[in-house]
């Protein structure tokens, strides 16, 4: 009995461990009223300062918004009644070895890249995925999944995720001038 007891402690233990041991992404830099993460991390109400990990969903109830600060600088705004998912933030000194993906859920943000070069990152909704070059842009995914993007600065490639009407892959349209909008079809 004494055995199984040691080796339950060992095992809660090594498990507290392995968890602190997961690497933030980046932290939350401003919190209004509501926003949650939920993850390998748990469940949890964010507050200015709280860390966010790849795997996290984001989201924000009706009146809440958060500022997302990745470790390369990059920031994201998560807008009222919107969730995203953060699947890949990987920040290197090399800048081509970057890669930074999210899954928009549905509703408002805005994206602004970082210091770290922003080659790999990719942004990708329910209808489209969204290529960024030195940029900072406003986009939004309707309930239906149609997402629309504004350029602020930079540049952005919004590319419709399917196939069109012979089978063929979806055109893509870059946006390199400010308050330049793209948006996907309805078809």
């Amino acid at each position: 009995m004494r055995i199984l007891t040691l080796a339950a402690a060992v095992a809660v233990s090594f498990l507290s461990t392995a968890a602190l041991a997961a690497e933030s992404s980046g932290k939350a830099m401003a919190v209004l009223e509501q926003a949650n993460a939920s993850g390998s991390a748990g469940e949890r109400s964010l507050d200015v300062g709280s860390d966010i990990y790849v795997g996290d969903t984001v989201a924000t109830d009706a009146d809440g918004e958060v500022q997302l600060r990745f470790t390369d600088g990059t920031r994201m705004v998560v807008g009222p009644n919107s969730s995203l998912i953060i699947d890949q933030a990987l920040f290197r000194s090399d800048a081509d070895a970057n890669k930074f993906s999210v899954r928009a859920l549905g509703g408002a943000f805005r994206f602004i890249s970082g210091d770290g070069g922003d080659k790999g990152f990719k942004i990708r909704t329910p209808t489209a995925t969204l290529g960024i070059r030195g940029t900072a842009f406003d986009f939004s995914v309707a309930p239906d999944g149609k997402t629309t993007v504004v350029l602020l600065e930079g540049e952005v490639t919004l590319c419709g995720d399917g196939k069109g009407k012979k089978g063929e892959d979806r055109d893509c349209e870059t946006i390199a001038t400010p308050c330049g909008v793209l948006q996907t079809d309805d078809d």
